[in-house]
């Protein structure tokens, strides 16, 4: 409840996970098989009771034994689907786990993918995006070095009346020629 108020509703799949969830369904399904056996075990004892009952009819005893015979057969039966329930559900127990195999063969198609789709890691992924930025980087900065050096910005530069960096930068050039 209290979990449910602070992290929402699907907080209680996070908690405990499939472990959880496994002992909550082993609990309903004893409950469950414990209900069916005692409702058997109270209809069978309220049978046997109409068949020792003196004051019955011939016919009330007759039905009751038939539904006595009915019951412990329905008992029987369902003892044995509880226990081959008990052990296939034992069985399978463990089944979100992986099988023995299945880390081998995740292996094998980790090495076909590596071999057909080569990926870097992640450093490697960034130390090529930082080589990158750096060149171009450079290249930007060269390109901006070769354009200031160029005549024609020194007479843009000339024009310009307000006197900026980028006019006293250009004035320089025109200057001393």
């Amino acid at each position: 409840g209290k979990i449910h108020e602070i992290m929402g509703d699907g907080a209680d799949e996070e908690i405990g996970g499939p472990e959880r969830d496994k002992d909550d369904m082993k609990r309903q399904e004893d409950r469950h098989f414990a209900a069916r056996k005692a409702a058997i075990e109270k209809a069978l004892v309220r049978v046997e009771k109409d068949l020792r009952d003196r004051k019955s009819t011939p016919q009330q005893r007759k039905t009751a034994k038939r539904a006595s015979k009915w019951l412990k057969w329905k008992s029987s039966k369902e003892e044995w689907e509880q226990a081959a329930y008990k052990d296939i559900s034992g069985s399978e127990h463990n089944r979100t786990e992986p099988e023995p195999e299945a880390e081998a063969i995740m292996a094998e198609y980790e090495n076909r993918t590596d071999a057909v789709m080569p990926q870097k890691g992640y450093h490697d992924l960034l130390d090529e995006a930082y080589e990158l930025d750096k060149n171009r980087t450079e290249a930007w900065d060269a390109l901006m070095d070769s354009l200031h050096r160029a005549d024609h910005l020194p007479a843009a530069g000339a024009g310009n009346a307000s006197g900026s960096g980028s006019g006293s930068a250009g004035g320089e050039g025109s200057g001393s020629g």
